[in-house]
């Protein structure tokens, strides 16, 4: 019995999904129907690309014109001469930057606020309950403190307490 035509056959393998989705671009610009695998790249991600683990794969019966197709169009990408391409005109020297965020590390004000809150809180509940009530009231008054501490806004805080030399 001969083999099926449209079982599919590894063409190569590659780091990246990205270099594989390029070489499956350019396969399929030839006409040849590609598949490309990359749900093992993005389950082992700890490998750090050490393993070609991103598979393209094509139609056993276009095995031989993809083998082919692939060889062709590596050794043409090497012939390109890039100072004869034309990239367009060169970007402004100083571009217009978009204006600074109001975020506090990522996070918006409000939710940072409520974050320190939040974490200050639980601190002082769980010293609470690892100390006992003699420790009640300092634990919450330092909790209050840290509280408004982290209230008030960033940019109202002194940079440095003491001015540098």
């Amino acid at each position: 019995m001969p083999p099926d035509p449209d079982q599919l056959l590894l063409l190569t393998s590659t780091r990246t999904e990205f270099e594989a989705q390029t070489i499956a671009t350019a396969l399929e610009a030839e006409g040849i129907p590609v598949r490309v695998f990359a749900a093992a790249s993005h389950g082992v991600q700890w490998e750090g690309g050490i393993a070609n683990s991103v598979r393209v794969m094509v139609r056993r019966a276009d095995a031989a014109m993809a083998a082919e197709a692939l060889h062709r169009i590596r050794r043409d990408s090497r012939a390109i001469d890039w100072s004869q391409v034309d990239v367009g005109p060169p970007e402004d020297e100083n571009p217009v930057l978009p204006p600074p965020s109001s975020r506090i590390n990522g996070w918006s004000p409000l939710f940072y606020r409520i974050r320190i809150v939040g974490f200050t809180l639980l601190f002082s509940m769980m010293l609470l309950q690892w100390m006992g009530v003699r420790v009640a009231i300092p634990a919450l008054l330092i909790a209050i403190v840290f509280i408004i501490a982290g209230w008030t806004p960033p940019d109202a805080r002194p940079a440095h307490p003491f001015p540098r030399e």
